[in-house]
């Protein structure tokens, strides 16, 4: 089962969290606590000023690629090596030069390092969604525009030589969470462990096929989501974007396992007027 803490307030939901710790901490058993990589160094001060501990041994604040990390180390590490950023752009780069006489749009981007940047967030979206040969010849059949079609196809050549480059030798951030998905069942380590999952709107395919992974072998996983009920209650909420993301969240995460909600009682803000703006901004657009 899994636990939605769901709140207006995504600093309610967070102060839910802490206290929950600094319980588990006075039993003596473990958390982990996954954010967003921007989040990880704040939430770990926020933690340790919202809990009656000055140092924690037994609960860790962590991004999911250094969770990831974390879990390959503590079960056997990885033969490869892991790709980071730069890793990644240089092996990009370095494909485009390779291609360059076959490429015609993309003729000599290697070049422009803003492109560069583009395509690898590109291939990381292609593989946190787990977009197979089935997605992308439906894509280049349903294409009309000839100009989109042949920048569709260049993107699939490069991305192509991208897997074929890496595979053996390197292991991408997308790849190190496949990785973990499949091991997580030797994980006897995790399966005493609490883990919180904070301040995420939305995550990819792949992601919550590690969350999938992860409720099957704990029963204490909870996730926070800022969102109000009365947009999902209310059919006539439907075409209101504000809690958008967090609401196609909320039913995956139904379909993935039965759900325990608690929720908080949270103002969005305590000025009135504020309150007024968050909740009405988009019944008018």
């Amino acid at each position: 089962m899994i636990n939605l803490i769901i709140s207006k307030s995504s600093n309610n939901n967070s102060k839910y969290i802490y206290k929950e710790i600094e319980e588990n901490l006075l039993k003596g058993e473990k958390s982990f606590l996954i954010v967003p990589e921007q989040y990880t160094l704040q939430s770990d001060i926020n933690l340790l000023e919202n809990i009656d501990f000055t140092t924690i041994m037994d609960a860790k604040v962590l991004s999911f690629s250094s969770f990831c990390r974390y879990i390959i180390d503590r079960s056997g590490g990885f033969d490869g090596e892991i790709l980071g950023k730069n890793g990644k752009l240089m092996v990009i780069t370095n494909i485009l030069k390779d291609l360059n006489d076959e490429l015609i749009l993309f003729k000599n981007a290697y070049q422009n390092i803003d492109f560069v940047n583009d395509l690898k967030d590109l291939i990381t979206n292609i593989k946190d969604n787990n977009f197979d040969e089935e997605f992308f010849k439906k894509i280049d059949n349903d294409l009309d525009d000839e100009v989109l079609k042949l920048k569709f196809r260049e993107s699939k050549l490069i991305f192509d030589a991208y897997q074929k480059d890496i595979k053996d030798h390197f292991i991408d951030a997308e790849d190190m969470v496949e990785l973990v998905v499949d091991k997580l069942d030797s994980c006897d380590f995790l399966k005493d462990a609490n883990f919180y999952f904070d301040k995420f709107d939305y995550v990819s395919d792949i992601k919550m096929d590690f969350i999938e992974k992860l409720v099957k072998i704990s029963p204490k996983v909870s996730i926070c989501l800022t969102l109000d009920k009365n947009f999902i209650e209310n059919p006539l909420s439907k075409d209101i974007e504000i809690y958008d993301m967090a609401i196609k969240f909320y039913h995956r995460l139904k379909e993935i396992d039965q759900v325990h909600e608690i929720n908080l009682q949270a103002e969005i803000n305590n000025n009135e007027d504020i309150r007024h703006i968050c909740t009405n901004f988009e019944k008018y657009n």
